[in-house]
């Protein structure tokens, strides 16, 4: 992790758009938009570095993942989709 990380959110071909930043209190906030959530599949998910404690709030329309970050990152990217269904953001420090 000496420049940053990635990280990789499997998808399901739903998925209409991303927004993704990092909260001043250390927080990567990922909005999925036309994504469905596994609430069982993510409850079970065992986090690691960089990650502490993980909340997700599913809409009608949408799933917002929010992410603690146990290391300080700088900014965040989503990386643009290249053909697959999943989804990329980059962490900078």
């Amino acid at each position: 992790m000496k420049n940053g990380c990635l990280v990789k959110l499997q998808g399901n071909g739903c998925v209409q758009s991303v927004a993704a930043f990092i909260s001043t209190d250390d927080w990567l906030i990922v909005t999925l938009v036309g994504a469905t959530v596994d609430f069982d599949r993510l409850r079970s998910w065992k986090t690691d570095d960089p990650f502490g404690d993980i909340a997700v709030v599913g809409h009608r329309t949408s799933v917002q993942l929010t992410l603690k970050l146990t290391t300080k990152f700088r900014s965040c990217e989503v990386v643009p989709n290249t053909g697959s269904d999943d989804v990329e953001i980059d962490l900078f420090n």
